[in-house]
């Protein structure tokens, strides 16, 4: 994969985040459907045109790979959205209209840092899980609201520890962990 930018892959954060959410929806709703299993290139896609979106805005280059990148990421997920229950479609539509205020504003590294936005991006990623255990078991929602709120409890300390300063101190461990 060397022809792909350097942005694509730059994303360790968002990649751990979502590989893992998609990870536990996939294996609660075991055996997935193939909806569920067209998140993965989705995820895949989706995060790449993350990494590219700061890339594109700064430099101004690259636009076509990265809009390949969205509208394929969206392709792909379009059938697991389809598949899941309204509440939860509405919850994954919502990456939209959040990945073009994002991509708007990814040329100011002071916004795509904000708290608000990793808080959210976070939430978002989290998402993955509970939608392909939604788009393999439609009837399940309080299974998908009780793995949201899992993933979304377990990634967020890691958005605020990485907020912290960098200190090693027990304090600053037992705060994250709290």
């Amino acid at each position: 994969m060397k022809f792909l930018p350097v942005g694509f892959w730059g994303e360790h954060g968002a990649w751990a985040m979502v590989l893992t959410s998609l990870g536990a929806g996939l294996v609660l709703g075991w055996p997935p459907s193939w909806q569920a299993w067209l998140l993965l290139p989705s995820a895949a896609c989706l995060v790449g045109a993350k990494g590219l979106a700061q890339r594109t805005r700064r430099t101004g280059g690259g636009w076509i790979l990265l809009a390949s990148f969205g509208m394929a990421g969206c392709a792909f997920a379009l059938p697991a959205v389809l598949a899941a229950p309204l509440p939860f479609a509405v919850a994954a539509i919502l990456i939209g209209p959040f990945s073009i205020v994002y991509f708007w504003f990814a040329d100011s590294p002071r916004w795509t840092r904000s708290l608000f936005v990793e808080v959210a991006g976070t939430l978002l990623m989290a998402a993955a899980g509970p939608l392909a255990l939604a788009a393999s078991r439609p009837r399940a929602p309080e299974d998908m609201v009780g793995l949201w709120a899992a993933l979304g409890s377990l990634f967020l300390p890691g958005v605020l520890r990485a907020r912290m300063r960098k200190d090693s101190s027990p304090g600053m461990r037992a705060l994250a962990a709290a």
